[in-house]
């Protein structure tokens, strides 16, 4: 099973926000407002198929809410990992 890596982010205002994984790994990148994922908690997720994909998702989150970021590898079979590069942004 791919081990997930789980990134917090308290948004300091209203808005809409860019999550962008770049990863060395064929990945799975998804955004919760919770760390125990169910279908009521998940905010977003992006599956692009291959290695080196970018992978996007814009999430809504309140002022002083918390976003819970989840990069995983795709494969609940092996442990998919490597090098990735993780991006929040405000987008307007």
């Amino acid at each position: 099973m791919s081990n997930d890596h789980v990134w917090s982010f308290t948004a300091p205002t209203t808005d809409l926000y860019l999550v962008t994984l770049v990863s060395q790994f064929d990945s799975l990148l998804y955004a919760s407002t919770s760390c125990d994922i169910t279908a009521t908690t998940c905010l977003k997720a992006d599956d692009e198929i291959g290695t080196g994909t970018a992978e996007f998702i814009l999430i809504d989150v309140n002022a002083n809410d918390t976003a819970y970021i989840f990069v995983d590898g795709w494969n609940n079979f092996s442990n998919v990992a490597g090098a990735y590069t993780l991006k929040v942004e405000y987008s307007p």
